[in-house]
């Protein structure tokens, strides 16, 4: 026992000395089974694996880093644990989670029984039960056997339903509903329980009679039932065949980005948006494009987006696209497309029709009409009603008339100033203008930052609303 201690003591003293060198931070020391680790490092740009400070992310294993010498999450196969990142199987990663209790969580490394005495699983990371009634447990096994509110029981631990890794198990979207466990469960999970219990196919997106049969795949995998005794396993789909989503093997439903799913020959078949290819015209210079429109005589692949310095063009019957380097005359470029100008458009929708209007125009199946009110800023209702005006004018009756001098907005009686247009300015004592400074008699009076004369007791506001008198 004191050769273990004098150990232990030298291992210590060797971190607190690490600082010298420029390796673990000052009395940052993390003690794993008798194994002494860093656990904040000294260089703020460092990163913490498997106990080591490194100058660089290997691998990307730290996923989120504050920038403090620590990581926040880690990429798998690491356990995140005190500020670290430790490798799932080799040490120090067996001495904080045996490899066998290690499961995944959009592939996040979760522990689902700790290894070091009075630890637990909170959101599946080993911490000391320090934290109110996260976790309820009976004695130290290192597993939660209830959760407390906010949190809800997984696979050993106590989970926050707001934030990942439990954001993606349950479906809660209250912290306070069903306190300790799950209400509803998310794909790729089954609500028994008040428990998430997690297809045996991780690719699986609902289960079907039993956790180890699929009925229905995430996207990038099919549904086979001819592998496994009847059982529904996910395959994944091709990415040789360009396949992003597919119904069998080499039957595509949608494609990787610059490819599309044709639909002549054999089914579910991928082709370059650029290229084309069996009968399929391609695009040049298009880089993301939908199946041709069966009108479309050469088969060519409808465009959607075009390669950089290039402008998309529709033709006039929507169903055939090009690139072009410079728009035609009768054309404006708006983002990376040419357009049929509209006036008063402010932005066009996919099909090139009006979806916001400047200001004085409201918008009338995809085009802008003028508000026929002077100096209108919106009529969305009707051309010949106002429903706000411009600045400096105020809205009576649906008409615009003009604001006291100096002032932005009079809404309901342009007699009362209710803004200012020049920012450092007041609102005079009678409201019905602005003025640079508060008359004698008056107090500079501010709500927010806009500012008001207001006349002292027993004074009241001049006939012109200038002056305070008595």
């Amino acid at each position: 026992m004191i050769l273990a201690w004098m150990t232990l003591a030298g291992a210590l003293a060797s971190c607190r000395e690490g600082i010298l060198d420029g390796d673990c931070f000052l009395l940052s020391c993390d003690v794993i089974l008798d194994q002494v680790y860093c656990s904040v490092c000294t260089a703020m740009t460092e990163f913490l694996i498997d106990g080591q400070c490194l100058p660089n992310n290997v691998d990307n294993t730290c996923r989120h880093s504050f920038g403090n010498g620590t990581c926040d999450s880690c990429a798998g196969p690491y356990l995140s644990y005190r500020g670290g990142c430790y490798r799932v199987g080799e040490e120090p990663g067996n001495f904080i989670c045996k490899p066998e209790d290690v499961f995944y969580v959009d592939g996040t490394a979760l522990c689902r029984k700790c290894v070091v005495y009075g630890e637990f699983p909170i959101d599946g990371s080993c911490t000391k039960k320090a934290h109110g009634n996260r976790c309820g447990t009976k004695g130290y096994e290192g597993t939660c056997e209830s959760c407390g509110t906010g949190y809800f029981y997984h696979n050993g631990g106590c989970y926050l339903k707001n934030r990942f890794p439990g954001n993606k198990i349950c479906a809660d979207s209250s912290a306070i509903e069903h306190v300790g466990h799950c209400g509803t469960c998310l794909d790729g999970y089954e609500t028994y329980k008040g428990e998430c219990l997690a297809c045996e196919d991780a690719n699986c997106r609902k289960c079907g009679i039993s956790m180890s049969d699929c009925e229905i795949c995430h996207d990038g995998y099919y549904l086979d039932r001819d592998a496994n005794e009847g059982k529904g396993v996910c395959v994944p789909c091709s990415p040789a065949n360009n396949c992003e989503t597919c119904i069998a093997d080499g039957e595509c439903i949608s494609c990787v980005r610059g490819f599309f799913a044709g639909f002549m020959g054999p089914s579910g078949q991928c082709f370059s948006c650029d290229k084309g290819g069996d009968g399929y015209t391609g695009v040049p210079h298009c880089q993301t494009c939908l199946p041709p429109h069966p009108n479309t005589p050469d088969l060519a692949a409808f465009c959607t987006e075009c390669a950089d310095g290039f402008y998309l063009l529709v033709s006039d019957d929507r169903t055939q696209t090009r690139c072009v380097a410079s728009c035609p005359k009768d054309k404006v470029r708006y983002s990376n497309r040419c357009v049929t100008e509209l006036q008063g458009c402010h932005n066009y929708g996919r099909n090139d029709e009006c979806v916001k209007c400047v200001s004085g125009y409201r918008l009338v199946d995809g085009i802008c009409e003028r508000c026929e009110v002077d100096n209108c800023e919106a009529c969305a209702s009707s051309s010949s009603v106002c429903d706000t005006c411009e600045a400096g004018y105020g809205l009576e009756d649906g008409a615009c008339n003009p604001c006291g001098k100096g002032c932005r907005t009079c809404n309901g009686d342009t007699s009362v100033c209710t803004m200012c247009l020049v920012r450092w300015e007041y609102i005079s004592p009678g409201r019905n203008c602005c003025i640079s400074t508060c008359p004698e008699h008056s107090s500079d009076v501010y709500d927010g930052e806009l500012g008001s004369c207001e006349c002292h007791s027993n004074y009241k506001p001049s006939d012109d609303g200038l002056r305070c008198e008595q």
